[in-house]
């Protein structure tokens, strides 16, 4: 069953609830740009990058869990009030939780590999120095080749939205959740290495200064 334009928000949750992929697509399509209005304001006031890439991945993280748990986040819904504010309210606690991760993780990290895990021109060649640019390509070899792709097509193309989902063959809502999936992978390569990274130096230092003892 198609899903129309009329169609009343529990009618539609209730054919997400079932799993129908056209009723995810019409959900996304009717309450996205509140979920994005709302991560863009989060992001902002917690002083975390609210650029269009970071407010898009809050939003169909946002979406992908609650597709996960529809049975239960959906569910609940008892209908008091309406359904774009119970959404609402689900949007503000998972972007809350996000950005308090996201605090801990820069308090804890800083801010490695700043430009491979948020910056919006990520992977552009022209706008990499020597350094970044060999810590990136460390970083791709760690990525699947499927993942590499959406990669090259979303960041080095810099396709938009539109054009990207026709060239892979799936919707936009669908590729906003690829492409989350891809920068939290990124990201967690980009945490392990710096995990490695800090605590090598202080290994590196004592075999040197091991070195150089004197009988």
């Amino acid at each position: 069953m198609e899903p129309s334009s009329f169609e009343d928000d529990d009618a539609l949750r209730r054919r997400c609830i079932a799993g129908e992929p056209a009723a995810w697509e019409a959900l996304v399509a009717r309450h996205l740009s509140l979920v994005v209005r709302i991560a863009r304001n989060i992001l902002s006031r917690r002083g975390l990058p609210a650029r269009a890439d970071d407010v898009e991945e809050a939003a169909a993280e946002f979406f992908g869990d609650l597709c996960a748990t529809r049975r239960e986040s959906l569910g609940a819904y008892r209908g008091k009030g309406t359904l774009r504010g119970y959404l609402a309210v689900l949007a503000a606690n998972h972007v809350r939780r996000r950005a308090e991760m996201e605090r801990r993780r820069r308090s804890r990290f800083g801010l490695p590999l700043e430009a491979v895990a948020e910056d919006e021109r990520l992977a552009t060649p022209a706008d990499l120095g020597a350094a970044e640019s060999e810590e990136l390509d460390r970083v791709l070899a760690g990525l699947t080749d499927a993942e590499r792709h959406l990669f090259r097509i979303l960041f080095v193309d810099e396709m938009e939205s539109e054009a990207a989902a026709e060239r892979l063959g799936i919707t936009v809502p669908a590729l906003y959740i690829r492409k989350h999936r891809l920068l939290k992978r990124i990201r967690a390569i980009a945490d392990e290495r710096s995990a490695t990274s800090a605590s090598s130096p202080g290994r590196g230092e004592r075999e040197s200064s091991q070195g150089h003892e004197h009988p």
